[in-house]
């Protein structure tokens, strides 16, 4: 009898946020739109295993926040602001 063990592949994953609004409607809600979508696309992510071959390939997950990356002290805050943070229309 033999037996074939399964490797796992760590597959580096990048998820870029869409949303970089930071003020809440007026008629309420989330600042962010793109919150609840963040939050599912890692839980989804998480528990996906795919295969490849003989592998499992799993995520390894990195956030590109466009709130982090343009702030002051981010990896862009020196070259631009580049985001839109407080919208004139809401939609």
């Amino acid at each position: 009898e033999q037996r074939t063990t399964m490797s796992t592949r760590v597959l580096k994953t990048v998820v870029f946020m869409g949303s970089s609004r930071n003020v809440v409607a007026p008629w309420g809600g989330d600042s962010r739109l793109g919150t609840r979508v963040l939050e599912w696309v890692k839980s989804t992510l998480s528990i996906r295993e795919g295969k490849l071959g003989e592998s499992k390939i799993k995520h390894d997950v990195t956030v590109v926040d466009p709130l982090e990356v343009f702030a002051e002290g981010g990896a862009l805050g020196d070259l631009s602001r580049g985001d839109l943070t407080v919208p004139i229309v809401f939609p």
